[in-house]
């Protein structure tokens, strides 16, 4: 439960969330051997926020976001809704795909109208259901693309048919599983920015599955890390600034560094390379340390590392980031083994004189 304090009475008073889990364990069984995945996860979501869910793959992220909305049930715990347990779909949750799973006999009216009419949906008439699609469609943007069929439409105009569909049920929670991981980084942060405005205006609650750092910081008012295994959180953060925050990633760059540590922490001990838009290149190749005993048994190749690049850069000026490090990696090993290389020709030098023979 989260509790606030009432300034006029002096009392604490309690807000029930909209979505609540409570202890979940998920897992599955292969060969008569239960493996838990998910274990002793808790989670409370209030009106108006919007949580993203971060972790590696593995750890149960999509699986819970579909105990969450009522498609799977877990193997412990129990989610409720407005307070009364939830054991299927409701009316009043809305589900973004990764993919846009459109219907590709439908246009984009169709497929975003299509199951208001369903039992489980609440009851409205043909004109309010009409006019609650149109202004879906306008919402995202659609309104010229309302006749075309799903292979007419850009990835990005799939996903605004996506994001329509939940909007015409009106929900009051949406959970989002990774629904911009395919996208190109310009039409991604066109979606990010379209999205946070759907809930903010709409004032809805979401968890979003995501793992881009970055988004989670420029969507999220509180981002939760899942790790381990199996999977439990290992870190929390609670974002403040106002949005749009696209310009003001470098602010948040502390919140970044905690949670790629958190995450690193996790993995094997493999060296990593963490460029922020403040970092040189320079600096942290100079920092890698490359051992001469490593180039000895193979002088040519370069030590394994992997390079990941954690800031607002677009993607171009990533790109150039990592040619510029790979380049520079291969100066260092040039570098030393040149070094090596003159070393071993002047002992040999040295050995052919303590022979008697002379320098040829």
């Amino acid at each position: 439960m989260i509790t606030v304090p009432n300034c006029t009475h002096f009392i604490r008073t309690t807000i029930m969330p909209l979505l609540s889990a409570r202890h979940i364990t998920l897992g599955y069984t292969h060969q008569g051997s239960l493996t838990t995945i998910l274990q002793d996860f808790s989670l409370d979501v209030a009106e108006g926020e919007l949580i993203g869910l971060m972790g590696p793959s593995g750890v149960g992220k999509s699986s819970l976001l579909r105990v969450l909305a009522g498609l799977a049930k877990p193997l412990k715990g129990e989610v409720q809704l407005f307070g009364k347990t939830l054991t299927r779909p409701h009316p009043r949750l809305g589900f973004v795909f990764q993919q846009a799973v459109l219907l590709p006999w439908l246009n984009v009216r169709d497929n975003v109208s299509f199951g208001l009419d369903f039992k489980s949906q609440p009851e409205l008439g043909r004109a309010a259901r009409r006019a609650r699609v149109e202004e879906a469609i306008e919402e995202v943007g659609l309104s010229h693309a309302a006749e075309m069929f799903p292979a007419e439409l850009s990835g990005g105009m799939a996903q605004r048919v996506s994001l329509a569909r939940v909007l015409a049920r009106n929900p009051e929670v949406w959970l989002l599983d990774e629904p911009f991981s395919a996208l190109d980084a310009v039409t991604r942060t066109e979606m990010q920015d379209l999205l946070r405005t759907l809930i903010s205006r709409h004032n809805a609650s979401a968890v979003m599955v995501t793992h881009d750092i970055d988004e989670a910081l420029i969507l999220a008012d509180r981002a939760i890390l899942i790790g381990n295994k199996p999977g439990r959180q290992i870190g929390e953060w609670r974002l403040a600034l106002p949005y749009p925050r696209h310009d003001a990633l470098l602010e948040m760059n502390s919140e970044r560094v905690e949670i790629l540590q958190a995450l690193r922490k996790k993995q094997l001990n493999t060296p990593v390379i963490f460029l922020t838009a403040r970092d040189s290149v320079q600096d942290r190749v100079e920092g890698l340390d490359l051992g001469a005993n490593d180039y000895l048994s193979k002088p040519v190749d370069l030590p394994e590392v992997i390079l990941r690049v954690r800031s607002n850069l677009e993607l171009s000026h990533a790109t150039l980031a990592l040619k510029e490090a790979n380049q520079l990696l291969e100066s260092k090993v040039r570098e030393r083994t040149a070094q090596l290389h003159h070393s071993h020709s002047a002992l040999m030098r040295t050995m052919k004189r303590a022979a008697g023979y002379r320098d040829s």
